[in-house]
């Protein structure tokens, strides 16, 4: 340990055969914040790029969940005190609330909307990216496409970073196929899909195609053409 108090990790192969790594924390660092085997930890983005670790005990978790509610609560009789221009009542309430606590919710749920992009991009492109057709392809695809529409409606300012985000999860894909032993061979160096509209466009083509198969393993014709299914 430095004077900054830096440790340096290193994620292990889970060794069961997947993209799954375990990160192996420094004795010390298990000392100096009093963590011991079977602790459950949970990650915390901070909104800055950066990750924090921090133990998870069900009475806390619970206790929190509590104060959040009350928090909650204050936060709309601040409101209705505020129309009510009541100076008194307003610097008594908002005395009252724990704003640390807001501004650590603001943070988790704004990092989860910077990467919803990233997120729901990267599950549309490994469906796109299968050779094969699954039977629940379709409802995967539309699931995700309605959820990156709404997270795209609800925060309209991630169209200004998507195009970055949709090539990391280009990439994050083709990652996880060579871990997986499956090594992207002749694909594209940047994604065939760039931009929202290519990416939603080419996964309503995949979810028509879909259905037409479906259709066809039921009815034996695909396009007019009789389809033979062994």
């Amino acid at each position: 340990m430095g004077n900054t108090n830096t440790w340096k990790a290193r994620l292990q192969d889970a060794g069961n055969g997947s993209v799954d790594r375990i990160l192996e924390l420094p004795d010390e660092v298990m000392a100096v914040m009093g963590w011991g085997i079977g602790d459950e930890l949970e990650l915390v983005p901070s909104g800055k790029g950066e990750i924090r670790l921090r133990k998870v005990c069900p009475a806390e978790e619970s206790d929190y969940s509590r104060h959040l509610g009350v928090t909650y609560a204050l936060l709309l009789q601040l409101r209705e005190v505020t129309a009510e221009r009541d100076a008194n009542k307003l610097t008594e309430i908002a005395s009252s609330i724990d704003w640390s606590a807001i501004a650590s919710e603001f943070e988790t749920v704004a990092g989860r909307y910077r990467s919803a992009v990233f997120r729901h991009g990267r599950r549309i492109i490994r469906n796109l990216r299968r050779p094969y057709m699954l039977y629940h392809d379709c409802t995967e695809l539309a699931i995700q496409v309605d959820m990156l529409s709404s997270a795209i409606e609800d925060s309209p300012s991630l169209r200004a970073t998507a195009e970055k985000a949709l090539e990391e999860a280009y990439h994050a894909v083709l990652s996880r196929e060579t871990l997986r032993g499956r090594p992207p061979q002749g694909a594209p160096a940047a994604s065939p899909w760039p931009t929202l509209e290519a990416l939603m466009e080419a996964a309503e083509d995949k979810r028509r195609r879909g259905h037409a198969l479906q259709a066809a393993a039921h009815t034996g014709y695909l396009n007019g053409q009789r389809v033979f299914l062994e």
